[in-house]
């Protein structure tokens, strides 16, 4: 369908397909008695590995701050404020439990894989927070009622606040790397004149 459509030469056409394929995957999707986000982050995953993924991705880049405003705000009004101030203790544990834990998981991968000095450290800090989907999973999993409501608004919380954290911790660990680089070189010059 998207080889027909690109043969059109219309760029508004293409955009139009891809979002109304996303939309019609998720609607289905709902149909079918899955979660709609689901079947979108599905359709997404298919159309990202098209020979088109170029041309989708800067045709709706224009697009993607207004869907991550409209996710973020949709997630933030998920949110009951009432039990962050009840449970801020338990938000604050379960939020750095999951950067840290996610994060040595992350470090060791990219480490492992061979990433160069210091940027397993930056790859790990864009990494360590939970990401989008798990809140598709955590919404699936209310409607199985796998636990109380106050923990789902304490993982909620912390999914958000982990996210949230994800710039801070970003920019911080570019700092981090250029200094684990720039110690790295000082090591190997002195290694060679000795």
């Amino acid at each position: 369908m998207l080889d027909a459509v690109a043969r059109t030469r219309s760029r508004e056409l293409f955009t139009i397909t891809v979002i109304g394929l996303c939309a019609a995957v998720a609607l289905v999707s709902g149909l079918l008695g899955l979660s709609p986000a689901l079947g979108a982050f599905a359709a997404g995953v298919v159309v990202s590995e098209s020979i088109y993924s170029h041309r989708v991705l800067s045709d709706i880049l224009p697009f993607k701050d207004l869907f991550l405003t409209v996710f973020f705000v949709s997630v933030g009004l998920l949110i009951d404020l009432d039990v962050i101030v009840e449970y801020w203790p338990n938000i604050l544990l379960a939020t750095v439990s999951i950067i840290v834990l996610k994060g040595v998981v992350v470090a060791y991968a990219a480490k492992w894989s061979g990433l160069r000095k210091g940027s397993w450290l930056v790859t790990t800090a864009a990494l360590c927070s939970t990401g989008e989907f798990s809140i598709v999973l955590l919404a699936r999993a209310s409607e199985f009622n796998a636990w109380s409501s106050q923990w789902e608004q304490i993982f909620l919380a912390s999914t958000a606040f982990s996210m949230g954290l994800v710039p801070t911790l970003m920019k911080a660990s570019l700092g981090w790397a250029d200094k684990i680089r720039r110690s790295s070189k000082e090591f190997c010059g002195r290694s060679h004149e000795n």
